[in-house]
C-alpha cells in the first residue's frame, strides 16, 4: 500500500473503521471476511423479482449463476439504475 496518499484503501478503511492507521491488521485473507450464504438468481430471472429478493433480503448486490451454478455476473443496485433510466 502507498503511504502517505490521500485516498488509499489503508486511509480509508483507517477512518471508516476508526482504528488509528498503525493499528489496522490486514494480514487476513478472503476466507475470513466472505460471505459465506450467497444469494443467486438465474439469467432469466425476470428483473422484478431481482429487486423484491434484494429489497426483501437488503442486499446491494446479487451473483447471477447458471444452471450448474457457476458464476455467470452480478447485478448491482447501480447496474439496475443505469439499465431503467
Amino acid at each position: 500500500m502507498p503511504r502517505g496518499k490521500t485516498g488509499s484503501l489503508r486511509n480509508i478503511l483507517s477512518h471508516l473503521s476508526h482504528t488509528p492507521l498503525g493499528m489496522l491488521d490486514m494480514t487476513g485473507e478472503a476466507g475470513d471476511v466472505m460471505i459465506r450464504d450467497v444469494i443467486s438468481v438465474r439469467p432469466d430471472t425476470p428483473l422484478v423479482n431481482v429487486i423484491q429478493t434484494m429489497i426483501d433480503k437488503k442486499i446491494k448486490r446479487i451473483v447471477v449463476a447458471d444452471a450448474e451454478k457457476r458464476l455467470a455476473g452480478m447485478i448491482s443496485r447501480e447496474s439496475i439504475l443505469r439499465a431503467l433510466a
